[in-house]
């Protein structure tokens, strides 16, 4: 059953976005990417089951992340959480009091945004032509059902040309066809999908490859 307007956030993931739209050092900095910017505000396709936020200054300020959290741990209804820094990635894997989980990444990720996205309250959400773009490059280095689904959905709803998308990756990457090719193939065989609000065919690795040969 389809949700055209209901959100596909949990409680969990709708209360963060609520409070980092209320803090300016987040909404100067940062904006909602990925698959969950994708799902709750451009396709309701699935369930996300993360949060991320990309920014384009070259450090991203750990010490002013955690102490946002451990002073809004309450009203968060956070029990415990840890972090985990890789390179420019800064993860937070938080646990609430009712048991459920949440990982909320903040990601340096230096390439200007060449379309403009919508906005959630004073939040700045990526555009689904950059999300498309990036996911491009995210299925060329790790394969992942997710992308391959996203790519599909947005290009079959929104009619994108996929050699374009090669063409505005935000990377200096070389791949030759092949190796673009034997990516595509792994669609048929990824079985770790998410879980889907719209249908997907149980043809969908075959569909997959149909519709990149039209685009």
């Amino acid at each position: 059953m389809e949700q055209k307007n209901k959100s596909i956030l949990t409680p969990h993931q709708k209360k963060i976005l609520d409070f980092i739209c209320e803090e300016r050092y987040f909404t100067d900095r940062y904006y909602l990417a990925g698959g969950t910017a994708l799902a709750e505000f451009y396709l309701k396709h699935r369930i996300s089951e993360d949060l991320d936020f990309f920014t384009e200054e070259q450090k991203v300020d750990t010490v002013a992340i955690t102490r946002f959290f451990e002073k809004n741990k309450n009203k968060l209804k956070i029990r415990t959480f840890e972090t985990r820094k890789v390179l420019g990635l800064f993860s937070l894997f938080f646990n609430f009091e009712d048991g459920e989980k949440l990982k909320v990444d903040f990601n340096y990720y230096p390439f200007p945004l060449i379309e403009k996205g919508t906005k959630y309250k004073n939040l700045k959400i990526e555009s689904i032509y950059d999300i498309a773009v990036d996911k491009v490059h995210t299925v060329v280095l790790n394969p992942r059902a997710r992308d391959f689904i996203d790519i599909y959905f947005i290009i079959k709803e929104k009619g994108y040309s996929f050699k374009d998308l090669i063409d505005k990756a935000k990377f200096n990457w070389h791949i030759s066809a092949v190796e673009l090719g034997a990516r595509f193939l792994e669609a048929a065989e990824l079985k770790d999908y998410p879980r889907m609000i719209k249908k997907l065919t149980t043809k969908f690795g075959n569909n997959f490859l149909l519709i990149m040969q039209y685009h």
